[in-house]
This record gives C-alpha cells, sequence and structure tokens, in this order.
C-alpha cells in the first residue's frame, strides 16, 4: 500500500512539474560570418593582396527571400578613416526553400544555380566619405565555385553553409579607385571570396 501512495505521488509531481514548467524552445543563435579576399595579378609578378574578416570583424550577415530569389551576404562595412572592407551577395531561386534547400549550387548545373553573384569593395576616404566598386555577374563578368547550404531549421528560418567563388581575368583591381582612362593590363588579376556563415535568419 506504501509502494502505491509514493508511486502516485511521484506521478502526480511529475505531471504538476510539466504544467509550471513547460518545455521551452532554444532561443534563435546568434548569426555569424566569415570572408576571405584574395586577389592574384599575374602581371605584377604574382602580387597577391589578402583580406580576411571573421565574427570579430562583426560583419553583417544577411538572407533575404525577395523578386523570386533568396539571397546571402556577407557584408563588412569601413568603420574607420583609411579602413576598407569587402563583401559578397549570392542568390538562389527561391524555389528551394520548397523543395531541397540543403544541397551545393553552381555556375553549371541548371537544377541548383547561383543565378546571381555581387562582390564588392569599399573604402573610407580621410574625409569620412566612403567609395566603392563591384564586380557583378548581371554585368557579364563569369564567375566560377560552389555555394554549399549545409542546414536549414525550417521552423526558424535559419540557414548555414559555406562559399568559395571566382572571378578570373577582371581587367581592373577593384581596390583602385576608378579612373577614367585606358585599361592597363598591370592591373588585370583573379578574385577569390570564400568563407562561412551561420544562423542566417531568412527575412522577407
Amino acid at each position: 500500500m506504501k509502494i502505491f501512495q509514493l508511486t502516485s505521488l511521484i506521478l502526480t509531481l511529475a505531471l504538476f512539474s510539466c504544467k509550471k514548467n513547460p518545455i521551452q524552445l532554444e532561443p534563435n543563435l546568434e548569426p555569424a560570418g566569415s570572408l576571405t579576399r584574395t586577389l592574384v595579378f599575374p602581371n605584377q609578378g604574382g602580387l597577391v593582396k589578402l583580406a580576411h574578416y571573421n565574427e570579430f570583424s562583426k560583419p553583417e550577415t544577411i538572407a533575404t527571400k525577395a523578386d523570386g530569389r533568396l539571397s546571402i551576404g556577407i557584408i563588412i562595412t569601413p568603420k574607420t578613416i583609411n579602413s576598407a572592407g569587402d563583401g559578397i551577395v549570392l542568390a538562389i531561386d527561391e524555389s528551394h526553400l520548397q523543395n531541397v534547400l540543403i544541397k551545393d549550387y553552381d555556375y553549371i548545373n541548371p537544377s541548383s544555380r547561383i543565378v546571381l553573384t555581387r562582390y564588392t569593395y569599399s573604402y573610407m576616404e580621410n574625409s569620412g566619405d566612403i567609395w566603392g566598386s563591384f564586380t557583378d555577374s548581371q554585368t557579364g563578368v563569369q564567375f566560377e565555385g560552389v555555394l554549399h547550404i549545409t542546414a536549414y531549421d525550417k521552423e526558424r528560418k535559419l540557414l548555414s553553409g559555406s562559399y568559395t567563388v571566382m572571378a578570373k581575368g577582371l581587367i581592373n583591381d577593384p581596390t583602385i579607385k576608378g579612373i577614367a582612362g585606358p585599361i592597363d593590363p598591370v592591373n588585370q588579376c583573379d578574385l577569390t571570396v570564400s568563407g562561412t556563415f551561420t544562423n542566417l535568419k531568412i527575412r522577407e
């Protein structure tokens, strides 16, 4: 009899505890991103211009759904005088959200194509003004590489993954402020941008 009463008491306390303390969803995790940019200049003896940004650089991480596209971006803007920033935006068709989103995207496969790529470079001058350049697939620049989407929390709309994209034979150095004039072959370069993104919230 005592064993039965003890068991009943334990069950009652357990049920009471469940009612008072319902299971809470884990709060949304902070988004994070990284970006490494490399420019190689074959006509300058293989000169390399390198920039690397991680979570300590506090990049702006974005994931937006608009105009039939899902865009993923890692953007670093210059915050102090004579500092620079880089950014990358990659877009795929938003229909992947309703089908299979976790997979690799490239510039070759029609069923999983990267439909837009835009690399930006920006610089803050002594005056505090910021100028920038962009290298965009919509202007005819040919990119290659892969966007890996490795995780998708459908409930919270959070994305994680990595990317590596390249554009070879750029006719201008994107880190030099544009000046009207003839193209200088010495500024021809190959661009590589790579990095990661974690817990990017998709916004509409």
